[in-house]
């Protein structure tokens, strides 16, 4: 069975598709959830998530980067061989365990719906400080053409959620 990486920009939908796959019996986990974490650059120490936008400065961020925990993906690679899980989420540095993940499937959207999104974010959320909406529009392309160039699945998320989640599926199922 396969271990599945639904990747994308933020606002995508990522959480919203990882929760009606687990309402459609799915194991599904966001990486959000414990999986990964932000990391010191230099000490390579896990620092704490600051909740205040405020708090989390361009410097902050300069200095950490969001990663998943290796030895974590393994362990799902591992409980993989039973069944189908999915991880859904993003982070700075996919590259350190994409070659864990059977599937790559990547959410992408238009600059006008991710705008709107990001807009409609909540204090505390990443992407809410007006500094952190730069860098993910500064992502957004980059971000999408890194993944087509490595072949993901690559599915349209402005869709309907029904929709997208059917085609992560039948991305999975149709093989």
């Amino acid at each position: 069975m396969p271990l599945i990486y639904v990747t994308g920009i933020e606002t995508a939908g990522k959480t919203s598709s990882c929760n009606e796959l687990k309402r459609l019996g799915y194991e599904a986990h966001d990486i959000d959830d414990g999986i990964a974490h932000y990391y010191n650059k230099v000490t390579g120490k896990q620092s704490e998530w600051l909740s205040s936008e405020e708090a989390r400065t361009q410097a902050w961020h300069d200095q950490n980067d969001y990663m998943m925990d290796r030895e974590q993906v393994e362990k799902f690679k591992e409980a993989a061989k039973d069944k189908t899980i999915f991880l859904c989420g993003t982070t700075q540095s996919d590259e350190v365990v994409l070659d864990l993940f059977d599937k790559v499937i990547y959410l992408y959207l238009n600059e006008a719906t991710l705008k709107q999104r990001m807009n409609s974010r909540h204090g505390g959320e990443f992407g809410f400080a007006p500094h952190e909406q730069e860098a993910i529009l500064g992502w957004h392309k980059s971000s999408e053409a890194a993944y087509r160039k490595r072949g993901a699945t690559m599915i349209d998320a402005t869709q309907p959620l029904n929709t997208v989640v059917e085609k992560i599926i039948a991305a999975v199922v149709g093989e």
